[in-house]
């Protein structure tokens, strides 16, 4: 790290800010603010990048929610971080889908925990801020909301992408897959899957950009799943489905899986379509940054069998997937 990175944290008892400065100015540029209207003031006026934002939740006139929507609007690359001593899952969910909160921590925090979560956070945003791999001016923006490669179709003027990315349905319910893959069929090559297994053979031969996939599936928590692909392939973009209100269920999944849209069934349409073309675009973004992971931007092969096998390992369970026939 040539300069140390930024990190604003954000907290109403001033102790609190204090505590957290002495604790990390050795090893960052550590900013403070005492509410959410002051953190907004020094993210607009600061001097340096900033990096990390790491807000508590309960703050009077600005909750650490509603700070953290604004700081994705004001410094997108950001990363996110809320400390809270609650689990309201309404209030989760808004955290994940207007903030995009990449951290989720409980109060009262334990250093080590904090210490790591900042070190991760501070590379990911100096990924983030990387310039994409390419340096072809003629290439589509796709990190504009405009330039979504829908199946098929031309992205701000240019040739239509011969390997758009698919979205893989994840739902063991026949009628609510089938529901998904036709509310997204005119945009995306959509594929579905009823099993852990089928979904792992799809992702093993196939490009998959977005896997939308609900929180059970056959009676079993999709989490591990989805925690090992986004470990192994993080280009991959998950949104995730739930009628089971588990705070702390979706707090680990967020944490974990790197989950960037959640929702509730049943799902609003209209919504929902915005979150995935979100995710979409998302995923386009991450595929233009030198992301670490074996799968090449823009293949058609999918993850291959040896990227598989290393999901697999790590999911024991479901080592049945090597007996079964691609698809």
């Amino acid at each position: 790290m040539n300069s140390a990175a930024t990190v604003l944290f954000v907290d109403d008892e001033e102790r609190i800010v204090k505590l957290l400065k002495l604790m990390f100015q050795d090893k960052y540029r550590v900013l403070t603010a005492t509410s959410g209207q002051q953190a907004l003031e020094i993210i607009a006026s600061n001097g340096h990048v900033v990096d990390v934002v790491v807000s508590d939740q309960r703050m009077p006139q600005m909750t650490g929610i509603e700070l953290l929507a604004e700081v994705r609007k004001a410094s997108p690359d950001s990363i996110r971080v809320l400390l809270t001593g609650y689990s309201d899952l309404v209030s989760i969910i808004g955290a994940v889908n207007d903030g995009e909160v990449y951290r989720f921590l409980n109060k009262p925090w334990r250093k080590e925990d904090l210490t790591n979560t900042l070190a991760e956070c501070v590379e990911l945003s100096r990924k983030r801020r990387s310039p994409p791999q390419t340096s072809d001016s003629s290439a589509p923006s796709l990190a504009q909301p405009e330039a979504v490669p829908a199946r098929g179709a031309s992205i701000s003027g240019a040739e239509p992408l011969a390997s758009a990315a698919k979205l893989l349905a994840l739902d063991s319910m026949a009628t609510d897959r089938h529901d998904l893959m036709e509310m997204f069929t005119d945009d995306y090559d959509v594929l579905g899957a009823s099993s852990i297994t089928e979904a792992l053979q799809i992702v093993e031969h196939h490009n998959i950009g977005v896997v939308v996939a609900n929180t059970f599936v056959n009676g079993e928590r999709t989490a591990d799943l989805l925690t090992a692909l986004k470990m192994h392939a993080p280009s991959i973009v998950i949104v995730v489905l739930t009628d089971v209100a588990d705070s702390d269920m979706v707090i680990s999944m967020i944490n974990h899986a790197q989950i960037y849209r959640i929702a509730i069934k049943p799902i609003q349409p209209n919504v929902f379509r915005l979150a995935v073309s979100a995710a979409m675009r998302e995923h386009h973004r991450l595929c233009a940054r030198p992301v670490e992971t074996d799968q090449q931007p823009g293949s058609d092969a999918g993850l291959g069998v040896d990227m598989t096998q290393r999901i697999i390992k790590s999911l024991e369970r479901f080592t049945d997937v090597r007996d079964q026939k691609p698809l």
